[in-house]
């Protein structure tokens, strides 16, 4: 079994990730504002990277299916996208 067949589609954790930055700032928007401004950011950020390499296309235009004879590459942005959710 490949190393794209073991782990979710970069998509699924790319939206996990947008959905725990959302969930972050309900936490955080009777808090700091500067906080939240920096929450706020960062997901603008992560939202920004995942249209500029396409990771919600469909079919072949894919962030999975470009990288997937490229294992190594999948498992750093596999570990980019994770650690942003762990931190959001």
């Amino acid at each position: 079994m490949s190393l794209t067949e073991r782990l979710a589609p970069i998509s699924t954790l790319a939206r996990q990730c947008l959905i725990s930055f959302e969930r972050c700032l309900r936490g955080t928007s009777t808090l700091d504002s500067q906080r939240y401004s920096t929450i706020e950011d960062q997901m603008a950020r992560f939202s920004i990277w995942t249209s500029n390499v396409a990771v919600f296309a469909g079919g072949k235009a894919c962030m999975d299916h470009r990288v997937r004879e490229a294992p190594e590459i999948l498992r750093l942005i596999i570990v980019f996208v994770v650690r942003n959710v762990h931190l959001s």
